[in-house]
């Protein structure tokens, strides 16, 4: 497996194992209801590049579940928006100190060249980096300060718009 293309033409080393991804529900990564997998394979070499957990109904329901708790316990929708640009741009730090290796999986499992793996890569980062921005800056009225019952931001829409 040694004598890929990629290899010499990135100087990267192929991964010792398969990534393996598991589902994140309520702050546990878990292997999925059913125990079952599924794999990719590099197209062109036919390598194991990552193997995840098959999702059941039972794990979406655990998870909406696992949500709505949050949700309603203020775990993400009560914090203020510094406190969510924070969690935002720590994603977006991590997936830049990670570009070579999310780029060098994205390459092997999908067969696109290096370059526009690791542009994309980029770009995801760059996305985190602009919900950061967002989660700082309310567009509309925002009423959350007027009490537990109060909690959301209405928007004001232009009236009488002619379409």
């Amino acid at each position: 497996m040694t004598d890929l293309t990629l290899i010499a033409a990135t100087g990267a080393a192929l991964p010792a194992r398969p990534f393996e991804g598991r589902h994140l529900i309520d702050g546990v990564w878990q292997p999925g209801a059913s125990g079952e997998t599924f794999e990719r394979r590099s197209p062109a070499h036919g390598v194991v590049v990552s193997r995840s957990a098959l999702g059941a109904p039972e794990d979406a329901e655990t998870a909406i579940r696992a949500a709505r708790s949050a949700f309603d316990r203020g775990i993400w929708s009560r914090i203020s928006g510094k406190a969510r640009a924070t969690v935002l741009l720590k994603v977006a730090d991590l997936i830049e100190a990670n570009v070579e290796r999310i780029a060098l999986l994205e390459t092997l499992e999908s067969g696109k060249p290096i370059t526009q793996a690791r542009g994309e890569v980029s770009g995801a980062a760059d996305l985190w980096r602009f919900a950061a921005s967002l989660a700082r800056t309310l567009h509309g009225d925002s009423h959350n300060t007027l009490g537990e019952d109060m909690l959301g931001v209405v928007l004001k829409e232009p009236i009488g718009v002619v379409s």
